[in-house]
């Protein structure tokens, strides 16, 4: 029965994303990411992601990342990453961007609820130059908020999530250049062990399209 609940939650998700798969706004993002405790407190992260869109069947980009994440207490945790990523640009070829970033997050228990907040400082630069700006490193601030939920008695967490993000350290007048609003499930497979579905809608004040819809799928492990 919960096999069947969990079959029907996801293909719901499914069925519901591809209403918004018109005009080729919509990708579909493949990524898994495993983490190893090395210290008390302290673990290594590693990442890596496949990112389609034209309704999926395009490559857009890839990446993979790796780093550390330092957890104070229960509620407080900072880590510091870096992402080598291989995006499609203008003229058709792959071309690497590199992009730094460091994360501190706040966790709050609130009976089978968990309220979180993310700030991420992060810097990227393109080896792709088009223009004198492409040659600078560009550097945002972005902010997350999520909530999960967990199921008693089922290993299934879903989950709904808002990001705002905006450049630092420069300025083009516009406070908020993107966000993403979304939700998903997680079903933990082991204690060690799961997948994720999330449905993502992206919207942009700077970027074509202005908005994009994405399906991603994510695996998750823990040594």
């Amino acid at each position: 029965m919960k096999i069947r609940k969990i079959a029907l939650i996801a293909t719901a998700l499914i069925l519901s994303s591809q209403i918004f798969a018109q005009d080729n706004k919509f990708g579909i993002w493949y990524g898994a990411d495993a983490s190893k405790k090395i210290a008390k407190g302290l673990k290594a992260e590693v990442a890596g992601a496949l990112r389609t869109d034209e309704n999926g069947s395009n490559i857009e980009s890839f990446y993979f990342e790796g780093g550390l994440n330092y957890k104070f207490n229960k509620f407080i945790s900072a880590g510091a990453y870096y992402r080598c990523i291989e995006q499609k640009e203008n003229d058709g070829d792959f071309y690497f961007r590199h992009r730094f970033y460091a994360d501190l997050k706040g966790t709050v228990p609130m009976g089978r609820f968990t309220l979180s907040a993310r700030y991420r400082f992060q810097e990227q630069k393109k080896t792709y130059i088009k223009s004198v700006d492409d040659e600078d490193a560009t550097f945002y601030n972005r902010f997350k908020f999520e909530l999960d939920y967990n199921i008693p008695r089922i290993p299934l967490t879903p989950s709904a999530f808002v990001e705002f993000s905006g450049q630092a350290m420069t300025s083009n007048d516009i406070m908020i250049e993107k966000r993403r609003v979304g939700g998903g499930l997680k079903y933990s497979i082991t204690r060690k062990q799961s997948v994720s579905l999330d449905y993502i809608y992206l919207s942009s004040k700077v970027s074509n399209p202005a908005y994009f819809n994405v399906l991603s799928l994510n695996y998750s492990v823990k040594f």
